[in-house]
């Protein structure tokens, strides 16, 4: 197990998230996708959007254990559970997608066996002592995931924390969350989007081979291919095409090996060990079809 460097916390003013809106303290939005094509709209419009006050939920008290903190935490918070249910999306949409204010995105399919082995948890307070809540978390520096220290860009937390105790992932292959996963790297939650999970992931298959299912397993939660997915990690077709820059086995150095200057080139990539070179030729292929086309497939439930 990987083990994280706990920093000095301190409470930042709310970010301008991925998708162009500031969170606001104690109230979240959720919104719907709009059918349509988004290859390359930064802002996407949102359907049926709606601010939820989380002022009106009354907070519960909770000892779990922290996936990022690795160690059991008193929180008092909301279970994600009662804010999903809150929101009445179409009868299409069963998935849900949580963005972040790094620009993560973790989609989460609307079934009660997912729901309940994750029982993700929305934070709002961290109880230091028995008496004692604060809303400011402490911020995790990401030293032994590069095997370097000082990192100047620790995972920081603005209003809310989402805690889960496994850090398992329904779409990360069995087997493989020990050796990533995307609840890791995740900072405040910033909003949450209702989609059908069938014309979601449509959007990302095109061209021959199995890149898209490479994307799936391991690369969608921090990246997207022109404005459409994550925003953490490089967009791969814009502005620059990656498949230009690097070849596949490029592609496996970069992801399979930790890097050791990453601190200076400013590389936030975690390191997965176990990917193959196959698997990064079909990804390879699939960027490379993905920015040779002249739009990615429309998200069309």
């Amino acid at each position: 197990m990987i083990l994280r460097k706990l920093t000095s916390a301190f409470l930042l003013a709310a970010p301008l998230s991925a998708y162009g809106q500031a969170g606001a303290v104690n109230s979240l939005a959720l919104w719907s996708r709009k059918p349509g094509n988004f290859t390359d709209i930064e802002n996407p419009e949102k359907n049926n959007l709606k601010t939820l006050d989380l002022s009106h939920f009354k907070l519960q008290k909770r000892t779990m254990r922290d996936a990022q903190y690795e160690r059991d935490v008193t929180y008092k918070g909301i279970p994600l559970s009662q804010i999903l249910s809150s929101y009445k999306p179409s009868d299409q949409d069963d998935m849900a997608i949580l963005h972040f204010d790094n620009g993560m995105a973790i989609p989460l399919m609307l079934e009660p066996g997912v729901l309940s082995r994750l029982d993700p948890f929305l934070a709002l307070e961290i109880c230091e002592t028995k008496t004692e809540c604060v809303t400011s978390f402490p911020s995790i520096g990401k030293d032994e995931v590069y095997g370097l220290s000082d990192d100047p860009r620790p995972l920081t937390f603005t209003w809310n924390k989402i805690v889960v105790s496994k850090e398992w992932h329904p779409a990360v292959p069995a087997g493989k969350s020990g050796i990533f996963s995307p609840w890791r790297h995740v900072d405040s939650l910033a909003g949450i989007e209702f989609v059908n999970a069938a014309a979601y992931y449509r959007q990302f298959e095109f061209g021959k081979g199995s890149g898209e299912k490479v994307f799936k397993a391991r690369c969608q939660f921090c990246h997207g291919i022109r404005n459409v997915g994550a925003r953490y990690g490089w967009d791969y077709a814009t502005p620059l095409a990656i498949y230009e820059k690097r070849s596949p086995e490029h592609l496996l150095n970069h992801v399979k090996y930790p890097k050791v200057l990453a601190k200076k080139k400013g590389l936030m990539m975690p390191t997965q060990d176990d990917v193959t070179l196959s698997e990064m030729q079909a990804l390879w292929q699939w960027m490379k079809t993905g920015a040779k086309r002249k739009s990615l497939p429309a998200y069309q439930p």
